[in-house]
């Protein structure tokens, strides 16, 4: 009663928003229930379609591939709070630069460990049994995928935080719809080859769809001539990891994937800073550094 005195006061009414709540709740807690299905899909086809043992080695590549949203994934529970607050201020500017911001640092970050994954894919899944290793290229075109993933930045946020939760949803069901037909026509023919490229096409294509739904809707986008020049540097850095790979042959494969990884980072993050660092990621980042100290 101390802490909350009006709570206990007889004039006090209550006021139920049940309507508004379920509005908006009721469509993300369907398009969670349709992610659910769109991160199984394939790998029940896989299973319907192949032997067990296909099953296994396309589960390794598949759940390694995902490694690569732990960037996204973390900027975008920064992310929607402060979208959401921007846009209930109707404040477009900071809106627009908070979303290209996000973006382009989920992408720049996420690209060295695509490079990582895919020049080591071989190598990597024979962590799981020297049976698994002939899954590196599913684990390449799914890690690709989720590249691009990382790339579209909080794109289902935006449509989230800014009201239009039913346009989210329309692109959780055009996804299911599209990764089950694509698993069910290619993994006949391709085998878990199939089952990454339709998982990958459906991720790009959802993808691609929320990142023209965002620019119509709320008239934003994120991308500009910066991300040639991260492009630019994580060839580079391809580049370095391919010559080590190919040409430096070390006694362990456990070894190799270490020098690899070393190799594109001493490649990637000095350049990336010389050449991509914009001036607001430079006071952005001394922010920080102030406040770790």
């Amino acid at each position: 009663k101390k802490v909350f005195p009006p709570a206990f006061e007889k004039s006090v009414k209550p006021v139920f928003e049940t309507r508004e709540l379920l509005k908006f709740s009721l469509p993300l807690a369907i398009g969670d229930l349709f992610l659910f299905f769109f991160l199984r899909i394939d790998i029940l086809m896989v299973g319907y379609f192949l032997a067990s043992s296909e099953v296994g080695v396309y589960r390794a590549a598949s759940q390694t591939a995902l490694l690569l949203i732990i960037f996204l994934t973390s900027f975008n529970y920064i992310f929607a709070p402060l979208i959401a607050d921007v846009f209930k201020k109707g404040d477009e500017e900071r809106m627009r630069q908070l979303f290209k911001t996000v973006t382009r640092w989920s992408f720049s970050l996420t690209l060295p460990i695509f490079l990582i994954v895919g020049i080591g894919a071989e190598n990597i899944l024979r962590l799981f049994g020297s049976g698994f290793s002939p899954g590196w290229l599913p684990l390449v075109i799914l890690a690709a995928a989720q590249l691009l993933n990382a790339g579209s930045g909080g794109v289902a946020l935006m449509l989230i935080m800014s009201g239009h939760q039913y346009q989210k949803l329309f692109g959780d069901l055009v996804a299911v719809a599209l990764n089950l037909v694509l698993n069910l026509t290619l993994i006949p023919r391709w085998g878990i080859i199939g089952a990454a490229v339709a998982t990958g096409i459906s991720i790009a294509g959802v993808n691609l769809m929320r990142i023209i739904q965002v620019y119509f809707i709320l008239k934003v986008h994120a991308y500009n001539w910066h991300y040639l020049k991260v492009i630019g540097v994580g060839l580079v850095a391809a580049i370095g990891g391919l010559v080590v790979k190919n040409f430096i042959h070390v006694g362990h494969f456990l070894l190799s994937i270490l020098l690899i990884a070393v190799t594109v980072i001493l490649v990637y993050v000095p350049l990336f800073w010389r050449i991509c660092l914009e001036e607001t990621d430079r006071i952005f980042l001394t922010k920080i550094k102030e406040k770790l100290k």
